[in-house]
């Protein structure tokens, strides 16, 4: 009972944060960074665990409040931190949700993640390889990490979409996704052969 609890209680919490984040300690620096703390590491809840319905709820409080301008100028401090948070939740995490809050995340934040960019790209790519290669190691047609893979690949467009990446970036960028390009030597391994494709148009 104590559990069920302790779960209704800081789902609630995540939720209540949406709603009132950016009137939440104004005055009071380093409670506003543990609360967004909070909100960030409780997305790392494990899948199909009392503890998923707080993961889902934060992913959902975190688009609104990435997406929130009048935070923004409390939250662009706090980037260094975040990317490094986001970058090992993006190497575990299966919640089709968090990788739609990750596109949204660079797209709002472009203008300020030019010099953090590319660690968030790298951990997108990394994952993209891993789930490959469990799917390669799989007797199963399809897994669950095609759809990982997929939203990734979202990720992957959205920042080279972006003007603030792109052209400036592009050498960069190019030489990081030739860690994916190389499966187009054999495309009926992959399922992602035509993201490739039009990313590199």
């Amino acid at each position: 009972m104590d559990i069920a609890m302790s779960v209704v209680l800081r789902a609630r919490f995540s939720l209540l944060l949406g709603y009132y984040a950016d009137m939440l300690f104004s005055k009071h620096n380093e409670a506003f960074i543990k609360t967004m703390d909070f909100l960030f590491h409780s997305v790392g809840y494990e899948n199909k665990t009392p503890e998923t319905v707080i993961a889902l709820q934060s992913i959902d409080t975190l688009n609104t409040v990435v997406s929130d301008s009048d935070l923004a100028p409390r939250l662009e401090p706090m980037l260094p931190r975040i990317v490094e948070i986001l970058c090992q939740l993006t190497g575990v995490i299966c919640y089709p949700a968090y990788f739609e809050f990750l596109s949204e995340f660079v797209k709002f934040y472009a203008v300020v993640l030019k010099d953090y960019v590319h660690s968030i790209l790298g951990s997108v790519i990394n994952r993209i390889l891993a789930e490959q290669h469990k799917i390669q190691s799989n007797t199963e047609e399809k897994t669950p990490g095609t759809v990982v893979i997929g939203k990734c690949w979202n990720v992957i467009k959205m920042i080279c979409e972006r003007h603030e990446y792109m052209p400036e970036m592009h050498s960069m960028i190019e030489e990081m996704l030739k860690q994916l390009y190389v499966f187009m030597t054999d495309p009926k391994k992959i399922s992602f052969e035509d993201d490739i494709t039009m990313n590199m148009k």
